[in-house]
């Protein structure tokens, strides 16, 4: 049922598209993109190295590839696929950010509360509210890349150190769900007793 959804999603938005991105070819692209649909195989990605990237890289490395695909989009906003990226991700940020404060509001939280939520620097607290003690929200790729982009800006020099809590881009593959990454945390965890896997 999920792939028969996406098949009419990418039908409806190729017919949407036609005139913002007319070339048919980087029409499909976008959609693929946007849609999490590109094709590691296709890419001439061997299926050891797509194992591999399973295990250790990401729980979704498909997905993965299409978000960071749809972020190359976005640093192009000159192009007709750029445009509605970024109209997308416009759209995305409104509705996101905008269901974010109803739900705190319906939850009775206070402004300041839902605005650290809103601060992408927040780490976990991020588009989340605590609720009995768990830290309940918004999830996934673009979140996940919201918060690795703020990072590497706010405070670039963490980009180099290997504290997974302090870098960026660490803290970003730790928290992709990927196997590999659990188990050696745990391993590490077992035997040492740090806590290498804060979540």
């Amino acid at each position: 049922s999920y792939g028969t959804f996406l098949g009419m999603a990418r039908a409806e938005w190729t017919k949407i598209l036609r005139n913002t991105i007319p070339d048919a070819a980087e029409r499909q692209r976008y959609i693929r993109n946007v849609t999490g649909g590109l094709d590691s195989r296709a890419l001439g990605v061997t299926a050891n190295q797509r194992g591999a990237e399973s295990f250790w890289l990401a729980f979704s490395p498909r997905l993965l590839r299409s978000t960071v695909a749809f972020a190359k989009e976005l640093a192009n906003p000159l192009s007709p696929a750029g445009r509605e990226a970024w109209r997308s991700a416009a759209g995305m940020v409104t509705v996101v950010g905008g269901l974010y404060i109803a739900a705190g509001i319906k939850l009775g939280k206070d402004w300041e509360e839902i605005k650290e939520g809103l601060n992408p620097l927040s780490g976990k607290k991020f588009l989340s509210y605590n609720i009995n003690g768990d830290w309940i929200g918004v999830g996934g790729q673009i979140r996940a890349l919201v918060q690795l982009m703020a990072g590497a800006v706010a405070e670039p020099e963490n980009m180099l150190k290997l504290d997974r809590f302090d870098n960026p881009l660490l803290a970003f593959i730790a928290g992709r769900g990927a196997p590999g990454v659990t188990v050696g945390e745990a391993t590490i965890e077992a035997a040492t007793g740090t806590n290498a896997d804060p979540y």
